[in-house]
């Protein structure tokens, strides 16, 4: 989420921020800001909500690194698979075929 800058011009705004905690662990903070109105109808003030949104981040990060090694993985298997000389069939639970590959020379 990008860097609002908001709060130096009256309007609302929201941004990630990284803290240090007490132990010094690195923490990530959704923060929306809000500007308080005076009855001028200027801001006298600014609101802020911090929610700490480290471990839903963290979750995010490793699910989008187990991804990437999936692919990872899966581009490899593709790799044996295309280069055996043997047939591959592979079928789901249901028994239905859902990769086949035939490399290998025709039984004579």
């Amino acid at each position: 989420m990008a860097r609002s800058g908001a709060p130096k011009c009256g309007r609302a705004g929201r941004r990630v921020s990284k803290r240090r905690d007490s132990a010094g662990f690195k923490r990530y903070m959704d923060v929306i800001t809000a500007p308080v109105f005076g009855a001028s109808g200027k801001p006298i003030r600014m609101l802020a909500i911090w929610r700490d949104v480290t471990e839903a981040r963290k979750a995010r990060d490793e699910a989008e690194a187990a991804r990437h090694e999936a692919e990872r993985l899966a581009e490899r298997l593709s790799a044996v698979l295309e280069s055996t000389m043997d047939s591959v069939l592979v079928v789901d639970r249901s028994w239905r075929i859902s990769y086949f590959q035939s490399h290998a020379p025709p039984a004579t």
